[in-house]
């Protein structure tokens, strides 16, 4: 008689397959019930960053993404961004997706940018549940100083409900395994 594996039986297959879907079920069940009316994520991070001694001033080269995400089950009216540094040289391109994959078409929400004072704003209306935005700031001459502002940079983020700063895509992964979590009685 041969050896079989515990894997081999048609039985134990269906039983796993069965056990990993109930878990993805789960997740977003207890996602689902668990998520806030009113929430916004947000994360912003230099992806890249580059100086190179020129004659004169500093040149450097640096790629900035911001994202903010709609986390919650509600629209967002208005997000304000406030970014303390504004440099003067900088390309700003945006890009809007979902936090979650969907068969539904992405909403569009607006993003307008505005100068106040030495500081970039932007004011993203209609932000829809399930949406992230991201800002990418691109600066290809900028001084060292502006790099400097970047790198340290804290943004002020306005919005209706509960704003925390984490990444909207990671962070509702990591709730929704909480929050599933929860429901099985494993956290309070």
């Amino acid at each position: 008689m041969a050896a079989t594996s515990i894997f081999e039986h048609t039985a134990v297959r269906w039983l796993l397959a069965g056990g990993v879907a109930a878990g993805l079920a789960g997740i977003v069940i207890g996602e689902s019930l668990q998520r806030p009316a009113h929430e916004v994520r947000y994360s912003g991070r230099l992806s890249m960053a580059h100086c190179a001694p020129t004659p004169g001033p500093l040149s450097c080269t640096f790629k900035y993404r911001f994202s903010v995400g709609n986390t919650g089950n509600q629209g967002q009216a208005s997000v304000r961004i406030e970014w303390p540094a504004d440099p003067p040289r900088a390309m700003v391109d945006t890009k809007i997706s979902d936090i979650v994959a969907s068969a539904r078409k992405t909403s569009q929400p607006r993003v307008q940018q505005q100068s106040e004072m030495g500081n970039t704003v932007f004011v993203i209306s209609e932000l829809e549940p399930n949406t992230v935005v991201d800002i990418d700031l691109f600066c290809a001459l900028c001084e060292r100083a502006d790099l400097d502002a970047f790198r340290g940079i804290r943004a002020k983020v306005e919005a209706r409900g509960r704003v925390t700063e984490a990444d909207p895509r990671v962070s509702t992964f990591e709730n929704s395994v909480i929050n599933f979590l929860r429901v099985l009685g494993f956290f309070r």
